[in-house]
């Protein structure tokens, strides 16, 4: 039997003065690129939400960091019997999206599911459907039927359909493999299209065709050049908030490191774990830049 109830967890952080819960939402990040802070909206505390983004980062115990991506963190809960099957069916809630994460936590009746692996290549992608097993821990205690409340997690397809963001996603989930080649691809890729993007429409004009746009981009100016000159002077003279020196410093960093591996396959010394968390985290600030300066210009 599964409860009709299917709760929808708070997608935020806590202020760390008054505790009230900050929602994630594009309003925080426009906030931001304005002014670089951000005040609570009850004790109007500045928040430098970069750096908690950051440290957020760390909180991977159930899945919750993808929820800084736009992922949506759910439970639910199910009654299971002791040696029976149960087929745990998440298709309606996830809809075109891809299940990320999910977590089982039974009590009240000595049961524990296990799911039936089936022999398919490895994927960070979970089925929507799966199938559990009542499992008996313990034979020597009693045992009866089971409530079980899972903690699941995964990309709309908001998320998913959007390229940019399906490659920082997929930077997300290569972070915490530790696979920090395949992460700094991704990122890099994931960057490379919003920031293309961005500029494509940005110079659009009667004037110049859209081929003579992307020839530009393409041979004239640099990923670097586009940062540092390109990005400033349209900001100025178009008036909208500019990338501030962390993020701009990281995307340089991180477009370094993506033109090393391509031509070499690896790094020349071991990986600085927190300079790749630094660009992990700009790039997403660079996509939600990106792409919410552009709706408002």
């Amino acid at each position: 039997m599964i409860d009709k109830n299917d709760f929808v967890m708070n997608h935020g952080f806590q202020c760390p003065d008054c505790k009230t819960l900050i929602s994630y939402n594009d309003e925080l990040f426009i906030n931001f690129f304005k002014s670089n802070l951000v005040n609570c909206v009850y004790c109007q505390k500045q928040l430098n939400i970069w750096k908690i983004f950051k440290d957020f980062v760390n909180h991977s115990v159930f899945g919750e960091h993808y929820t800084l991506l736009g992922c949506r963190y759910r439970f639910k809960e199910i009654n299971i019997n002791p040696l029976e099957k149960f087929t745990l069916d998440l298709t309606e809630e996830v809809g075109d999206g891809y299940l990320l994460f999910i977590n089982y936590n039974s009590y009240f009746g000595g049961v524990f599911p296990a799911e039936f692996i089936k022999i398919i290549p490895p994927s960070s992608i979970l089925p929507k459907r799966i199938e559990l097993y009542g499992c008996i821990p313990d034979k020597d205690k009693p045992v009866t039927e089971t409530r079980v409340r899972i903690f699941y997690c995964y990309a709309p397809s908001q998320v998913i359909d959007d390229l940019s963001m399906r490659l920082i996603l997929d930077a997300f989930q290569k972070y915490y493999e530790n696979n920090y080649r395949h992460m700094v691809i991704s990122a890099s890729t994931a960057v490379e299209i919003a920031q293309h993007n961005f500029f494509s429409k940005i110079l659009k004009t009667d004037r110049v065709s859209d081929d003579k746009i992307k020839t530009f981009l393409k041979d004239n100016a640099t990923f670097s050049s586009q940062l540092k000159v390109l990005l400033p002077t349209l900001a100025d003279k178009m008036k909208f908030p500019m990338l501030n020196e962390q993020i701009k410093n990281d995307l340089i960093n991180l477009r370094k490191d993506r033109d090393y591996l391509v031509h070499k396959g690896e790094l020349k010394k071991d990986w600085d774990v927190d300079k790749i968390k630094n660009e992990l985290i700009s790039s997403l600030f660079a996509i939600k830049y990106y792409k919410l300066v552009l709706d408002g210009v």
